[in-house]
């Protein structure tokens, strides 16, 4: 929808170097930062504050979505589970 809408591809460099890496070396280093202290703690602060900003990316990807064609089941799926 993004990409028919316009929209280029952006990301930044880090996440392309999953792209490239085997998968055994991006699960070594999900696995590892998911069982660190550091996660533990970031990952609670964000869940504190994540569904008010899921609720407002929700609300902007669905008015983008009615101006274009293009089915979006997976986006469909998952807003469900935000209100």
């Amino acid at each position: 929808m993004l990409k028919a809408l316009g929209y280029g591809r952006h990301q930044p460099f880090e996440f392309t170097l999953f792209n490239w890496s085997p998968e055994v070396f991006s699960r070594m280093g999900v696995r590892g930062l998911c069982a660190s202290k550091f996660a533990e703690v970031a990952f609670a602060m964000h869940a504190a504050v994540a569904r008010d900003e899921m609720a407002e990316l929700t609300q902007e990807l669905r008015q983008l979505i009615a101006t274009t064609e293009v089915q979006t089941p997976n986006i469909d799926a998952l807003s469900q589970f935000v209100s």
